[in-house]
């Protein structure tokens, strides 16, 4: 199996992720990196709820996750 994907949403889709499990971002880099929130903006539109999220961090560049809580995508 090819172990490369060519965007966030295939490694979403490949590694099974359903609602109602946990995802880590435990060397993310701090108030400058948004791949947290590229990675939340997809499972929002893949429709996945009740996630947990495990971040060493949450900086003012992750305020995007306030409008997932909202919506149920983020616990």
């Amino acid at each position: 199996m090819q172990k490369l994907v060519t965007d966030i949403k295939e490694a979403i889709i490949r590694c099974g992720l359903k609602d109602g499990m946990c995802i880590g971002f435990h060397h993310h880099l701090r108030g400058g990196d948004y791949v947290l929130n590229m990675v939340m903006d997809e499972i929002a539109k893949l429709g996945i709820k009740d996630i947990t999220i495990n971040a060493s961090s949450i900086h003012d560049g992750h305020l995007p996750l306030i409008e997932h809580m909202k919506k149920g995508v983020v616990t």
